[in-house]
């Protein structure tokens, strides 16, 4: 309907665009947020059994989610946006 008053084909794409992105952040916040408290938690247990061995080689925490949530954001995005684009390529014929 809106292709025939007029609207562009972006027009009628972006908002699939703007989901996919949303999607692909809480997604990424998600696997963030598992994967930090995960993290934690292995990294609280070895420090306090096994601490002469493997704490030398281990980061802490924070200092990993602070990468990682650079990274994640940024796939979770484009993935989602690439995601969108692709299945509205093959399902939407505007």
């Amino acid at each position: 309907i809106m292709k025939y008053v007029g609207a562009t084909n972006w027009f009628i794409r972006w908002p699939f665009v703007v989901e996919g992105v949303f999607l692909g952040l809480f997604g990424a916040a998600i696997a963030l947020g598992v994967l930090g408290l995960g993290y934690q938690k292995v990294f609280d247990l070895i420090t306090q059994k096994i601490y002469i061995l493997l704490t030398p080689y281990m980061m802490p925490a924070t200092l990993l989610m602070d990468d990682l949530l650079v990274i994640f954001v940024v796939l979770g995005a484009g993935i989602g946006a690439l995601g969108s684009i692709f299945s509205m390529k093959k399902f939407l014929n505007v």
